[in-house]
This record gives C-alpha cells, sequence and structure tokens, in this order.
C-alpha cells in the first residue's frame, strides 16, 4: 500500500549520493548469491570494487521528494549494454517500503521494457514477474 501523499520524483544520482549506494549495497551483497558466507573483510573491499565498476558503466537514479531532491527516497543502479537492460541493484530506504519507490525507479530505468537482473536478492525474486525481469548473472562479466 502507498503511503498516502507521497509524490516519487527521480533524478540522475550525484556524487552526494554515494553513501546511499555504497553502505546498503554492501550490506545487501553479503546476503546475496553467491556472496553470502565470504569474510567479511575480502567481501567488502571486492564489494566496493565491484560496484565502482558497475557506477562507471552504468547509471544511477534517486528517487525523491519532487519539492526536495535532496530527501532520497531510493535508487536503482543499471545499464543498457546491446540493446538490453540489466538491474544491477534497486534499494528503497525502510520509510518509504510499500510505497512503490522501487517500482517507479524499474520503470524509470527501463521504461516497461523487459529487462535482467544480476545479483540475486529476494525482493528482486518478489518482484520479478511484476517488473519483467529475468536473472542473469554474465550482465557482471567485465565489472568485477
Amino acid at each position: 500500500m502507498a503511503l498516502p501523499g507521497l509524490t516519487i520524483g527521480v533524478r540522475d544520482a550525484g556524487p552526494g549520493d554515494a553513501g546511499l549506494i555504497y553502505q546498503p549495497w554492501i550490506r545487501t551483497l553479503g546476503r546475496s548469491d553467491p556472496w553470502s558466507g565470504l569474510d567479511p573483510n575480502w567481501h567488502a573491499a571486492s564489494a566496493h570494487a565491484l560496484i565502482t565498476r558497475l557506477l562507471e558503466r552504468g547509471h544511477a537514479l534517486c528517487a525523491v521528494d519532487p519539492d526536495n531532491a535532496d530527501q532520497v527516497y531510493g535508487l536503482i543502479v543499471f545499464e543498457r549494454r546491446h540493446g538490453e537492460g540489466y538491474l544491477h541493484w534497486v534499494y528503497t530506504k525502510d520509510a518509504f517500503r510499500r510505497a512503490h519507490v522501487a517500482s517507479r525507479l524499474v520503470a524509470a530505468a527501463f521504461r516497461g521494457e523487459p529487462a535482467y537482473y544480476t545479483i540475486r536478492t529476494p525482493a528482486i525474486r518478489h518482484h520479478e514477474e511484476r517488473w519483467r525481469l529475468s536473472y542473469r548473472s554474465h550482465g557482471l562479466v567485465g565489472a568485477a
């Protein structure tokens, strides 16, 4: 159920959004296939390098309050290669979960076209059909 009165705008992510990208994503990767169970110190350094490469070759959008673009509700990291869309990560802050923030970001990134997701998380698997996603781990090739 959407939060009453929540209006969602979308903007490009900027340098000030880096903390919101790296910190929760590294935590998420530690609980996701195939990274779960790895040494946390090795994992954090490797995950940081992977995220940096994905950001360099892809794009990040933030879901924001349209009246205050510094109030970020969530974000998405994705790319388009060879005519195909790849969702690498989508995140919604706890206070805005169940308000369709992630759905709005997926729609902005892929405009209703089918896409692939590259990192398996329970949340992505839950929305796979509705967001028209299929798993394709080799979308990460060249990033690690």
